[in-house]
């Protein structure tokens, strides 16, 4: 995102308030439609230039894709659930539907609702860590 906002800032920025106009809209969604590319694809870009191992590439570019069964599909899909499961605390939702990526990994929805409600009790103890690491403060 970061590169994309700062070598493509207006592509960008057209692409998120396309996502404010439009809440069904994704955010890979509009950037694929705007500047040509999503996060994903940038940030498994960057995985390959820095050298990062192939796993977390992987992890980078696919775990949007709810139907990719190539090299280290677990753990693109295990990262897909996170993403959606964290989505759904930012946007306050109270309940996570049924996760179709943890069902895949034999994850069944009893312990995806116990996943979900460990990390909604966590929520603000998480926001507070990533504000630190990220301004310090």
């Amino acid at each position: 995102m970061l590169w994309l906002a700062g070598n493509l800032p207006r592509e960008t920025s057209k692409a998120l308030q396309s996502v404010s106009a439009k809440p069904a809209l994704t955010v890979s969604k509009a950037l694929q439609q705007c500047t040509g590319a999503n996060y994903c694809e940038v940030g498994g870009w960057f995985g390959e230039q820095l050298k990062l191992p192939k796993v977390l590439i992987v992890a980078m570019k696919s775990h949007l894709d709810e139907n990719y069964q190539e090299e280290s599909w677990e753990t693109a899909l295990l990262v897909g659930a996170s993403a959606t499961m964290a989505s759904a605390l930012y946007h306050q939702s109270n309940d996570a539907t049924v996760n179709t990526r943890l069902k895949t990994l034999g994850v069944t929805p009893s312990t995806q609702d116990s996943i979900f409600q460990q990390l909604s009790d966590k929520l603000e103890q998480t926001q507070e860590l990533a504000m630190t690491l990220f301004t310090g403060q």
